[in-house]
Order: structure tokens, then sequence, then C-alpha cells
């Protein structure tokens, strides 16, 4: 694209030389060609603005113009390219600088996809004389051409390997490199910007040094009996309230088991001294079976119960109901003028007892010369029945007065 001034662009130009201020405000672009551009006051059948960056070099100006198809619904063909402004102070701005082409650059739509243009103008001055305008080296591609062009794996350019520092990398996918490391002395962390060597060989020290509990499975709970698994930390705090719960527990039974060695103790010496105070000498700390023993040497007295009184004359007999097992005594009396004979060969009756003893088997004389023949047996009940007989066996002087008998029996336990 070829460009000029603009009639009222030199004008502009002039005063600014001349030291005026001149402000550039804005770019568009439009499908008209003209015969004649130096004599345009706009551009011929606008379509769109364009962005504009300026920058001053000494006397010289540089113009970047920056165009996108972004909201571009129709294409066109841009035939011409306006740079407009003014001088400091006034209000409106002149078309200053046409750029323009009859065959144009075709702007395609946003559907066509996305494309974006770049026009640089040089405006050269020479002196207050000459002001020189031409196209800098500017870009005209689509975002289409220039993804295909990046995309491209052939290598357009021809860059070798050594060009861009890939001369020592082997020439491998990532997956099929095979990096040579040694393993680290001791453990210690990776650290930013050390060689990929260095950080392979400390993490294998890591692993060298893992124990077998790094690559069990976590159980929470104490129930599991599968190997190869760990308990996990939460079952910390689970056991040691029940250690807990089990020490209160502990610790109740020991109060329990004292208090029950004290009661036993206390009870202990309270059967000693009532043993002792029965007769039989017994500590208070004495073995149970020496209490059982002492309890047995305690002599009991119990008074013997009258059951059965009766005397007569010369015979007398006594039948009475027993308990089997109980323990009686027969008491029987006579007085008799002289000694009764027959003690020798028994002289009574006895049936319904059992390991029969004779305590006493006597004849004594008082001072009146009158005899008293006395028996005492010992006898234990066999039946239910007691039966007794026994004849006052000597003969009297017919008065009477020696020929009484006497029986009482008495129950001792």
């Amino acid at each position: 694209m070829d460009y000029i001034l603009t009639n009222e662009g030199a004008a502009l130009m002039t005063k600014a030389v001349a030291g005026k201020e001149l402000i550039f405000t804005r770019a568009e672009t439009g499908k008209g060609y003209s015969s004649f551009p130096a004599g345009l006051g706009g551009i011929a059948d606008r379509q769109q603005n364009a962005d504009m960056e300026v920058s001053h070099e000494g006397s010289d100006v540089r113009i970047t113009c920056f165009l996108t198809n972004r909201q571009l619904e129709e294409g066109y063909v841009m035939r011409q390219l306006g740079i407009y402004a003014r001088l400091a102070g006034d209000e409106t701005d002149t078309l200053v600088i046409v750029g323009q082409q009859y065959a144009g650059e075709m702007i395609h739509p946003y559907a066509d996809g996305e494309a974006e243009y770049e026009f640089i103008i040089l405006m050269k001055a020479s002196g207050t004389s000459s002001i020189i305008v031409e196209a800098g080296a500017g870009s005209l591609v689509t975002k289409r051409e220039l993804n295909a062009h990046v995309n491209r794996m052939d290598n357009p350019h021809g860059v070798t390997a050594e060009q861009i520092g890939l001369g020592k990398v082997p020439n491998a996918a990532p997956g099929d490199m095979v990096p040579a490391f040694s393993e680290a002395s001791q453990r210690a962390d990776i650290e930013s910007g050390e060689k990929f060597s260095v950080i392979l060989g400390k993490i294998k020290k890591w692993f060298r040094d893992l124990a077998a509990a790094a690559w069990c499975s976590v159980s929470n709970n104490c129930t599991t009996t599968e190997a190869g698994t760990v308990l996990d930390g939460r079952q910390g705090t689970a056991l040691q309230n029940q250690i807990s719960e089990v020490k209160e527990d502990v610790a109740e039974i020991n109060s329990n088991i004292a208090n029950l060695k004290k009661s036993v103790a206390d009870g202990k010496a309270l059967i000693a001294s009532a043993i002792t105070s029965k007769g039989v000498s017994t500590a208070a700390d004495a073995a149970y079976s020496v209490m059982a023993g002492n309890i047995r040497n305690i002599v009991t007295t119990k008074a013997p119960a009258l059951i059965w009184y009766g005397h007569a004359y010369r015979v007398i007999s006594a039948t009475i109901n027993v308990t089997n097992g109980k323990h009686y005594l027969i008491v029987y009396s006579a007085a008799p003028k002289v000694a009764e004979r027959g003690w020798s060969n028994g002289g009574y009756t006895l049936t319904g007892a059992s390991a029969v003893s004779e305590v006493n088997r006597r004849n004594d004389r008082n001072s009146n010369g009158m005899y008293v023949s006395t028996l005492i047996l010992y006898v234990v009940a066999t039946s239910g029945q007691l039966y007794f007989y026994k004849t006052y066996s000597t003969t009297d002087n017919g008065d009477g007065l020696y020929g009484n008998v006497g029986l009482s029996i008495l129950q001792l336990d």
C-alpha cells in the first residue's frame, strides 16, 4: 500500500515543523479508491476503525495501526487506510495521510476465523520543506494461518537441536528416557534448582529407608485380624479410654477386696474372742481349721430333764416314749433291811436302748443300820419306747418299812 500526505495534511505538517504540536487522533479503513487521493477530506466508503500507536524518534514519527475482524460480520476488500490528526488547540481533526492500493487486502469476516492485521507508516521530515511518508514492515495474517504455522511439526525453518541448546538432550520421548543417578547417602529434602539426578537419588534413599509399616493398610478398629494392617491413631483414644475404665474397675475391686479382708479379719477376731471366752484360748489370726477344732473342744453343759418319776413297794417298772439317739439316765434306789442280793446278775430288765453303761451300782449302810441300794444306768435310745423293770430282791420282816423302791428317768440332751 502506498502512502501520501493530503493537501490539508501537508499544511498541518508545515505548521507542526514550525513549532505547532501535531496530535494524531484516529485511523480508518475503507473500500473506496481515489484517483486524486491528495485532495481527499475523508476515507471513501468507510468500513472500520483501527487501533493506533504513535512513537517519535527525533523528528521522525512511527505510526502503527492494528486491525482485527472480531466484530466483522461481512468481509470486504480494504483499499484505503487513512490517518487523522489535528493541531493542539483545534477542535476538529483532518485526514493527513492516505494509503491506498487498488487490488486491496481482503478482510475476512470473523466467521471465517479470527484475523489480526498490522500496518506501519513511517513519516520522515527533511528540514522544513520536505516530509516523506512510507510504509514500514507490517504484517497481515489470519489466526487460522498463524495456528497452522505454529502447529507444523516438520520444522519448516530447519532449526537444529544445537541451535536451541538441545544438543545434549536425548532424542527420546519423556516416557522413554533412562536417567542415570545414585542413591543419596542420607535422607534429605529435595531443593529447588537441584539436578534431576540428585533429586532421584534423594527419593531413592527415602524409599530404601521406608519400613514395612509404610505399605500397610490402616484399620480403624481393634478387631481386624488381617495381616499387613496398622492401627489408626484414632484408636489410641479409644484404647486409652478403655484402659482408664479398667483402671477404675480394678481400683474398685481392690477397694472391695481390702474391705472384705478387713471384714474377714474383724469377723475372725470376734469369733476368736467368743471361743476364748468359752475357755479355749484362740488367736485372732488363727486359721479357720484351728478355730473349728477349738469350737469342738468347748465343753457345753445342759441340765438333765426329768421325764419320768415313780415309787412302789418292792416292784417298779416304766414304759416311756423317747427319741432315738438321745441320751438318758435311769436312776433306781431301794431301802432293803440287808444288802440287796442279785446285783451280780443284773437284777433288772431294759429294752429300747443300747450302749448301756452302769454309772453306779452300790449298796451303802447309813448310821441307823439301814441299807440303801443304788443303780444308775447311762443309755442311748434306739426305739420309740424305753422299758425298765426291776424287782426288790430282799426279804423284809413283813412290816413293809424296808421294801420301798423309787425310779427316776432323765434326758441328758
